[in-house]
């Protein structure tokens, strides 16, 4: 009697730790599926930013190029040749470069974020993967123990619960091919038990 109630008190806490293990994994996926998408509204925010800030510059240089040509138009200065021309042209093709270098580092720092995202996704599933496999273990653990307390009632071989645990880790915990009678030692009853959790396996 003992070693039923010892059977059915691990195989009712090997299936609360599969149950408990998927709960936390599914938990971790989650967290981690709201940080991806935080990761790319941050890319989007980051490339929208940068597309302001190109046409925030664009907008002032246009500006101060206009002025510059009013202030040499006021002085009989025209910047059609000569020295003006190739002073407004210079200043141009710079304010070019540094706007393309701000959309640039805006598209950057996007990419960065967007594959932070698509690895805090990535690491989702595999978190999903990961609880879900180990809670498959417990609750085969927990099935395994069940049905090896008609064989306890029985033949009355083990004396615990976590006796089982033993011969089916030390039998190959399920592993197929691994099973074997070890040497023909044992009683009768303890190779029923053995043969039991070869065939559950």
């Amino acid at each position: 009697a003992a070693s039923i109630s010892a059977a059915q008190q691990q195989a009712a806490a090997s299936e609360a730790e599969g149950k408990f293990i998927a709960q936390q994994a599914e938990a971790d996926a989650q967290a981690r599926e709201q940080e991806a998408a935080f990761r790319l509204q941050e890319a989007k925010t980051a490339e929208e930013s940068a597309a302001f800030e190109e046409r925030q510059f664009r907008a002032r240089i246009a500006e101060h190029l206009a002025k510059a040509r009013a202030i040499g138009a006021a002085s009989g200065i025209v910047p059609i040749s000569g020295s003006p021309m190739l002073l407004e042209m210079a200043s141009t093709q710079q304010a070019e470069i540094e706007a393309l270098n701000i959309r640039r580092t805006g598209r950057i720092t996007s990419s960065g974020l967007e594959f932070e995202s698509r690895l805090r996704k990535y690491e989702a599933g595999a978190t999903r993967t990961r609880g879900a496999f180990e809670s498959s273990l417990k609750r085969s653990e927990s099935s395994f123990l069940r049905s090896q307390i008609p064989l306890i009632a029985a033949g009355g071989v083990l004396k615990a619960a976590g006796s089982v645990l033993d011969y089916w880790s030390a039998n190959g915990g399920g592993a197929g091919s691994n099973w074997r009678w070890r040497g023909g030692q044992g009683s009768r009853g303890e190779r029923r038990i053995v043969e039991g959790i070869r065939d559950h396996g």
